[in-house]
């Protein structure tokens, strides 16, 4: 459900209906005030898919990005929308953008598998993600420059919060 304030009282609305939708779920808001979601979705015939839906004058549309889980959502300075996601069954980091035609997905660590991805974009649209690896147990961020993606570990102490997992 997508909740929000009208002129005196919060409302809400059902914007996924498959399955257990909205875990894991990421928020952000277009130039034009419209929402943009990333979820992950679970059911019987897909049991981890990272989907994005996005507001628009009509309704709601939703279009799936892949494999995966923990997405988190950020909007370029087109306003198109960018996605990091883990994808464990094949054991990698992953990052989603989309243009004007289609998604287009990079695998940006193929040794990770874990949970909380976050990311941010610098003033140049170039992506920044942080994120736990529970197969090499550390926090690490990546980011992609003209040379391509590099990957840091921010602490492999395995200290982890009482959940089990770094914040975000």
């Amino acid at each position: 459900k997508h909740a929000f304030r009208g002129t005196t009282l919060w409302q809400t609305e059902t914007v996924a209906r498959e399955g257990r939708a909205g875990d894991n779920s990421s928020l952000a808001v277009d130039d034009g005030g419209y929402f943009h979601i990333v979820y992950d979705s679970t059911s019987s015939d897909n049991p981890h898919v990272v989907k994005y839906v996005y507001q628009h004058a009509t309704g709601w549309q939703t279009e799936v990005i892949g494999s995966g889980e923990t997405g988190s959502l950020a909007l370029d300075t087109q306003g198109f929308p960018r996605v990091s996601y883990v994808d464990c069954s094949a054991g990698r980091l992953e990052y989603a953008f989309q243009t004007l035609t289609s998604w287009h997905r990079e695998s940006v660590d193929d040794a990770a598998c874990g949970r909380s991805t976050s990311l941010a974009l610098d003033a140049s649209d170039n992506p920044h993600i942080g994120y736990f690896d529970s197969q090499e147990g550390g926090l690490k961020y990546v980011h992609r420059g003209a040379a391509g993606w590099l990957i840091e570990v921010v602490d492999s102490t395995r200290r982890l919060l009482t959940d089990g997992e770094w914040s975000n």
